[in-house]
């Protein structure tokens, strides 16, 4: 995503190399620098459906402008009890 590298297509054949690669599970290390894997990821998969997304002098996404903010919190952790008996 961060070094704009091809995305490979399904069913192509060959093997890719990107200029990236995992650290460990969660980090992704790009030329540009470190992102989270799973970011990296879902931004990829954003440059398949919508290819000019991130391109300069672009609206990205209709509907959104930019300046939207994300709060994210910690998930809650549920516990499943199995009733005895």
């Amino acid at each position: 995503f961060l070094d704009h590298d091809p995305l490979p297509r399904y069913g192509e054949e060959g093997r890719r190399t990107f200029s990236g690669k995992r650290v460990h599970r969660g980090l992704y290390a790009s030329i540009k620098g470190l992102i989270h894997a799973d970011v990296n990821g879902a931004a990829n998969i954003m440059r398949k459906v919508f290819p000019n997304v991130f391109a300069k002098n672009t609206d990205g996404i209709e509907g959104l402008d930019g300046n939207q903010s994300v709060n994210v919190s910690t998930p809650l952790v549920l516990s499943i009890l199995k009733k005895s008996g």
